[in-house]
């Protein structure tokens, strides 16, 4: 079975692989962000917060939710985009 690699396929997986690296950042440094601001809010207000001490597993599943798409769904997509483009 032949591999087909072309040049505008192995960009567009490059590409994919950069735009998920990025997307997987900002989404981690949003998500903790927020989770940092409801924190602060519920200890100044003196309130409980119910889920927290589900989420840093939960944390940990989105993380390599986000990791494992970000590796393998977008440079797939790019893959195939840039071959599309090619032809």
């Amino acid at each position: 079975m032949k591999m087909l690699t072309t040049n505008p396929g192995l960009a567009g997986a490059l590409i994919g692989l950069i735009l998920g690296l990025v997307e997987y950042f900002i989404a981690m440094v949003m998500i903790r962000r927020y989770a940092i601001v409801e924190i602060a809010t519920a200890k100044k207000d003196n309130e409980v917060l119910p889920g927290i001490s589900i989420l840093p597993g939960t944390l940990r599943l989105l993380r390599i939710i986000l990791i494992i798409s970000a590796v393998t769904i977008y440079p797939a997509v790019g893959y195939f985009v840039g071959n599309m483009f090619a032809s």
